[in-house]
């Protein structure tokens, strides 16, 4: 975004997943992970990371005594709600596990949300906080029952500040890739969207139009939500198709999600 400092920031090791070389590519101005001086000698987890605590404690020192002036974008990427949900602190000496690892975490996103606050972020700023994705742990009956096959593509998010929804819960079948469109339609006087893009922040969200989204145990399917009806798209190279019902405008659909792949497939050598 032009005319704004953006800055991804995690505790974790930036070799995993390339994850530096890909922020840089995607146009993130400051990339910081496991071998920032802060976390010199601190206890580590999973991908080299220290705890969550720290995360937020350098966040807040980057806020206080390095931000540039002007407008930003941080992007925090916590890690001890990641399997095998190591508490590299200590803090929950007799608990152990998932549950306990979400406690850790939410006592931490609570602690950055008040200390925000108490800085007039959320009277000019937009704070999101959204889950990364649904496949590490067992899907239990509950969810199950109540969200169907959805459930294994369903994240927790949560928006407060100037992007915050003044009804409070927004119904829609959002995404993550919804994310950046919003923001921009937040940020810019002028913008565009498409039938495939949704609008999840502001006085009036809107879903998208069309929602694709992974079939988490059947890779090789998608799974289409148009107008109130959920379709199967069957991935097979030329042969990719519709299997029973096809929406609508189906073939128009069709082309995007091939136009889309063949957009992704890697250069030749």
């Amino acid at each position: 975004m032009r005319g704004w400092q953006t800055r991804f920031a995690t505790t974790g090791a930036l070799h995993f997943g390339e994850r530096a070389a890909v922020m840089t590519q995607i146009g993130i101005d400051a990339v910081e992970g496991s071998e920032h001086p802060a976390y010199v000698d601190m206890p580590r987890g999973p991908f080299e990371a220290a705890s969550d605590r720290a995360l937020v404690d350098r966040f807040l020192a980057w806020f206080d005594h390095e931000r540039p002036p002007g407008p930003f974008m941080a992007t925090l990427l916590t890690v001890g709600t990641h399997p095998p949900f190591v508490d590299t602190d200590h803090t929950d000496p007799d608990e152990a596990g998932e549950a306990a690892a979400l406690r850790r975490m939410d006592r931490e996103v609570d602690r950055l949300l008040e200390a925000l606050d108490a800085r007039g972020v959320l009277e000019t700023g937009t704070v999101v906080v959204l889950g990364d994705h649904r496949a590490m742990t067992p899907i239990r009956a509950d969810e199950a029952r109540r969200f169907g096959e959805s459930s294994a593509s369903r994240v927790p998010a949560f928006v407060l500040g100037v992007g915050a929804t003044p009804g409070g819960a927004a119904p829609g079948p959002y995404q993550q890739t919804d994310l950046l469109p919003s923001l921009r339609a937040l940020i810019e006087s002028r913008d565009c969207r498409t039938s495939w893009q949704g609008r999840m922040l502001g006085p009036v969200p809107r879903p998208a139009d069309v929602v694709v989204y992974a079939r988490p145990r059947l890779r090789n399917e998608l799974r289409v939500m148009q107008n109130g009806g959920t379709y199967r798209l069957r991935l097979d190279g030329d042969d990719t198709g519709w299997v029973g019902e096809a929406p609508t405008d189906g073939d128009a659909i069709l082309d995007e999600v091939m136009r889309q792949r063949l957009s992704r497939d890697p250069p030749e050598a």
